[in-house]
This record gives C-alpha cells, sequence and structure tokens, in this order.
C-alpha cells in the first residue's frame, strides 16, 4: 500500500492510531499438469467499508475523512455541504 492510500484505508482503533484497514488475498494458480506456478495476483481489499458512516465507541473512521475537513477552504467545505454547525471535523462524532 502507498502512502496517498493509507489515508483512505487508515484509521484509528482502540488499540491503534494509524491501524490499515486493507486486506491482502494473494491468488496463486498453479499448472496442474506439472504444478508448477502459472501465475500469482495480489489483491488489495478494503476492509470495514461501513466506518465511513458508523464505528465502534473510542474509533474513527478513515484518515482522509478528517484530512479532507481539517484541510478544506471555505468553498470547498460549502460546495460539500459543510457550513454553519457542520463545518468543521469536530462536529462529528465519528471523525473524532
Amino acid at each position: 500500500t502507498n502512502p496517498m492510500l493509507e489515508a483512505f484505508g487508515n484509521a484509528r482503533t482502540r488499540r491503534n492510531g494509524n491501524s490499515s484497514r486493507f486486506a491482502k488475498y494473494v491468488e496463486l494458480r498453479v499448472r496442474p499438469e506439472d504444478g508448477a506456478i502459472a501465475s500469482v495476483h495480489v489483491h488489495t481489499m478494503l476492509l470495514e467499508k461501513a466506518r465511513v458512516s458508523s464505528h465502534v465507541e473510542g474509533e474513527g473512521t478513515f484518515h482522509i475523512l478528517t484530512q479532507l475537513l481539517a484541510g478544506a477552504d471555505a468553498p470547498l467545505r460549502e460546495a460539500l455541504g459543510f457550513v454553519g454547525a457542520r463545518a468543521s471535523h469536530a462536529a462529528f462524532g465519528y471523525l473524532a
């Protein structure tokens, strides 16, 4: 996983402030005639997609959501609907 993707797939958990929510699935194909490796594919999957809208108490959502709200200027926040009381990530319990 690269650092750019980590913001989309890492979250704060009770045990780790930067826990990866990615999993890797390795698909190994062998030739039936001699058992030799024919191909290998590594699939990266994002676990806990529900973490975007909810999470266990004491944990957070994916870092990208907090980073987006922390770094967005006023026009972007307005375009995304984060105005007034919703203008800060602190307004959302699941982002804290």
